[in-house]
């Protein structure tokens, strides 16, 4: 049987790191794009990886309001996965919003995007992204991202 420690956890990795919980699972991610197969293909994947939990915005407007609520629900997402084009609120608009926001300035955000111009890439990285993703991609690529994203994350 084991021991509970008296005092609580500080972060999420200290307090799964002795049950030997793989990194992955121990995240709460979400996929924003507006296109559905791509979002589909996303969650799929990492929900295969072991994720905890994947949820999913079809533009960068919805993914703000879940990033609210689960906020005001004593939660939060722990990696955003955020397309740049889409309609309503951008993926620049939404990583803008959430470098304001003191339960998300930062958490890890990946952009994916079509768009290889380097004032694009500049505009990102200058509104903190943690890393940028050209379409296409391979599945493989985001995980050896993640994997690197992961060791960043307390």
């Amino acid at each position: 049987m084991s021991e509970v420690s008296e005092k609580p956890a500080e972060t999420l990795a200290e307090a799964t790191e002795d049950k030997k919980i793989p990194l992955s699972h121990r995240f709460k991610v979400l996929v924003v794009d507006d296109e559905e197969e791509i979002r589909s293909i996303l969650i799929d994947h990492f929900k295969s990886a072991g994720y905890r939990v994947v949820d999913s915005a079809v533009d960068g407007q919805e993914a703000l309001e879940k990033t609210q609520r689960a906020v005001k629900d004593g939660d939060r997402y722990d990696i955003i996965v955020s397309e740049w084009r889409m309609p309503r609120l951008t993926g620049m608009q939404f990583l803008e919003k959430m470098r304001k926001n003191p339960f998300y300035e930062k958490t890890p955000f990946v952009m994916l995007t079509s768009m290889d111009e380097g004032e694009q890439v500049r505009q990102a990285i200058d509104a903190g992204v943690t890393d940028y993703i050209m379409k296409p991609f391979s599945f493989k690529a985001i995980v050896e991202r993640f994997t690197r994203i992961n060791r960043m994350v307390p």
